[in-house]
């Protein structure tokens, strides 16, 4: 097939789009049933003020010249993960001031890092280029080492969450019997927001907020509003994911459009799916199906791409 032909020259980038896919809308059915699904946002918001940073440290004219490599090499991946990692633990220390909530100390970090992230691309040599990629992102024009680091970073929060689920499922919705068993609830929270933390600031770093907010959002509420349970939300949920990036990679390809929206665009239709199928139960075998069979052959393709 010409489309798998095609999508052989990108396979680096398609997978790691599937690893985007799978981490965050896994995450993200835990953002929405917890109600932060904006400090998500925020985090992301705080990635790209650190790669901003990045940018504007490398052109200071008194930087030595070898702290300046590493600066350009490095500093776009370091700054987002510092950023987001130190968002994760002053939102989760956060004050309870009576007139100040936790949901507008998340907008006042959102808008102050997007605010900071702009003016330090502004006067960079980066220029407004570098800006549009960071909102929406371009995975195919992503290096093959900062795909390494994706996938190192990825990988090592799927091990953590695998050994901690049942924790983190029971710290999230049911603290205080978490507590009465003896769990050190505040740390499991913290873990909790440091992997998210680390999952956001490394797939923005390689697709953009746009690709990153979409896949927190789009495909776990459409595992909300079809699983019978919190295990099976959170399979639709990735099986939806993985099936808009194999769409939305066919879209862009197919007719030159860039990545990121036409993902968003295919997660916005199986969506409408599984709200087809939550309005007429008859559908909802169906849908949930199709949800999986779209997870399934996403997989599918990887294989198949790289044989061509």
């Amino acid at each position: 097939m010409a489309s798998l032909d095609t999508l052989s020259l990108f396979l680096a980038s398609y997978a790691a789009t599937l690893g985007i896919a799978a981490a965050c809308s896994y995450l993200g059915v835990f953002t929405i049933l917890r109600r932060i699904v904006f400090t998500g946002v925020a985090l992301a918001q705080l990635a790209a003020a650190g790669v901003a940073t990045a940018f504007w440290l490398a052109d200071r004219p008194g930087l030595p010249p070898g702290l300046r490599g590493l600066v350009v090499q490095h500093g776009a991946t370091v700054g987002s993960l510092a950023a987001a990692l130190l968002g994760a633990l002053g939102l989760q220390a956060r004050p309870h001031w009576k007139r100040l909530t936790p949901d507008a100390l998340v907008g006042l970090v959102y808008a102050g890092a997007a605010a900071l992230a702009i003016l330090l691309v502004w006067r960079s040599s980066v220029g407004l280029a570098e800006l549009r990629n960071i909102l929406a992102g371009e995975v195919l024009l992503s290096r093959q080492g900062e795909l390494v680091g994706l996938a190192s970073g990825l990988g090592l929060v799927g091990l953590v969450h695998a050994a901690l689920r049942r924790r983190f499922v029971l710290v999230s919705f049911d603290p205080e019997f978490a507590r009465a068993l003896g769990l050190p609830e505040a740390r499991l929270q913290l873990l909790f927001l440091a992997t998210l933390a680390v999952a956001v600031a490394l797939s923005l770093r390689a697709g953009g907020l746009l690709l990153v907010f979409s896949f927190l959002v789009l495909p776990p509420a459409a595992g909300l509003v079809l699983g019978r349970g919190l295990g099976e939300s959170q399979a639709l949920a990735v099986a939806a994911a993985l099936g808009s990036t194999l769409a939305g990679f066919g879209a862009a390809i197919g007719l030159d459009l860039p990545v990121a929206p036409s993902i968003a665009l295919a997660q916005l239709a199986l969506l409408a799916l599984a709200l087809a199928g939550r309005t007429w139960p008859a559908a909802a075998t169906p849908a949930r199906a199709a949800l999986v069979l779209a997870g399934a052959l996403a997989l599918a393709a990887v294989p198949a791409a790289w044989a061509r």
